[in-house]
């Protein structure tokens, strides 16, 4: 099965001082489209090196599926494990934004809420 790797730009999501996101990168499946996992590309300490290892994301979710190394963490000095995975946390919801927008996928709320409606009607 062929694979192509579709890249967009997340320079735009809020990082801070410590971290900054460079893009994501979307595997593809000749025929098949889109997998619902990608991997965020990102520098540290504000430097414009790109880590090695990425962090992996699931789309569907929205969620980070991996966090920073030990040994990555020990790099960025004073901050803490719980405030980098608040910043991940927020990134995550930017980023999940950003793909849905690039990729036409942005959540249609009024057909969400009918079809729930549709199979919870005593809710209504």
């Amino acid at each position: 099965m062929m694979f192509e790797i579709r890249n967009i730009d997340l320079k735009k999501v809020q990082g801070n001082d410590f971290i900054r996101f460079l893009r994501i990168e979307i595997p593809q499946r000749k025929g098949h489209g889109l997998v619902r996992f990608g991997r965020v590309r990102y520098a540290l300490n504000g430097e414009h090196e790109e880590q090695e290892n990425g962090l992996p994301m699931d789309l569907g979710k929205g969620i980070f599926t991996a966090t920073l190394e030990d040994e990555e963490l020990e790099e960025l000095g004073e901050i803490s494990r719980e405030d980098l995975e608040k910043t991940l946390q927020k990134a995550a919801v930017e980023i999940i934004k950003i793909v849905r927008k690039e990729l036409g996928q942005e959540p249609d709320t009024a057909s969400i809420l009918k079809r729930i409606l549709k199979d919870y009607a005593y809710l209504v």
